[in-house]
């Protein structure tokens, strides 16, 4: 196969092509089928541009032709198994040793968003443990938590009944939910930024960057325990290098059922005490993007920290 091949647009329009006729032949979709699901994905396209992309007429941009393309390879990848080389213009399914688990992408739902509905505002500020742990235990798939130290994470598993949040962590990963963490990088500009301008009105956060260090130490006995439990759930703590403006609690993020947890970090306020706000991409699709597009900003080039 030919080395640092670069597509063109029309290698963009083949795959596509080829793209819908394997979907269409393996698992009997529509062109209306495959919008929905590139919706999911974030892709947004008219049925007028996909269906001339699909017979030959005029056709969209290069930009929306390469994200098209890498929708259709995507749901392709995930559903049925199949890798798409342009240089050989053709699909080809993954080799046996390739340890591949069919998933269905999810169809974006119109009829179910809603917005500026279903906004669930606690003014007192950080849940209750039972409250967090039933949230969780609504992902189908992932859950996200990105905080600033996330000491309270980590605490929960030594101060706390292990029926309260340790087994149910444990369940979770059990049955196949995968979590990822993101806590600020504690050897990072920003964080000794953060800390020493929050120190101001309070003084404990100079403790911060010594805080995160002892999470990191603890959160990497964690994940061998987990590793060396086997479980069909993952578990990935990551650090980021960017002022953290809130806490994020996210489940199934990307899906159209996907909902968060937010507390905004208030400036001279302790962040257990910042109000919370619940909601979900169904109930409240504009509000949700936003939220999504700034947690993806604020993790693009975080740093997996245990293998």
């Amino acid at each position: 196969m030919m080395k640092n091949y670069t597509p063109t647009s029309e290698d963009f329009v083949l795959a596509i092509q080829k793209g819908f006729d394997l979907l269409k032949q393996h698992k009997i979709y529509n062109q209306a089928i495959i919008l929905r699901k590139l919706k999911t994905l974030e892709i947004e396209v008219s049925p007028a541009s996909f269906s001339n992309i699909i017979n030959n007429k005029k056709k969209p941009g290069p930009l929306l032709l390469k994200s098209i393309s890498e929708g259709i390879t995507k749901i392709i990848e995930k559903e049925l198994g199949f890798e798409y080389f342009f240089e050989l213009k053709e699909f080809k399914a993954f080799p046996s040793s390739h340890k591949w688990e069919p998933e269905i992408i999810e169809e974006f739902d119109e009829s179910k968003v809603n917005l500026n509905k279903e906004v669930d505002y606690k003014q007192e500020g950080r849940l209750p443990i039972h409250e967090k742990v039933n949230f969780m235990q609504s992902a189908e798939t992932e859950v996200i938590e990105l905080g600033v130290r996330l000491n309270t994470f980590i605490e929960y598993f030594r101060s706390r009944n292990e029926h309260e949040f340790s087994k149910p962590f444990m369940e979770m990963l059990k049955n196949g939910i995968n979590f990822k963490l993101f806590l600020l990088d504690p050897f990072s500009n920003e964080a000794l930024l953060y800390f020493k301008d929050r120190a101001i009105f309070q003084t404990r956060e100079e403790e911060s960057i010594a805080v995160i260090k002892k999470v990191i130490e603890r959160l990497e006995e964690l994940h061998q325990q987990v590793v060396e439990m086997r479980l069909p759930g993952k578990f990935e703590v990551y650090s980021y290098k960017h002022i953290p403006y809130n806490h994020f609690l996210i489940t199934d993020g990307w899906k159209p059922h996907g909902k968060m947890m937010i507390s905004h970090y208030l400036y001279g306020i302790r962040r257990a005490d910042s109000p919370v706000v619940v909601f979900s991409q169904q109930h409240n699709y504009d509000l949700y993007r936003k939220y999504w597009d700034s947690f993806k900003c604020l993790t693009k080039g975080a740093k997996r920290l245990f293998h």
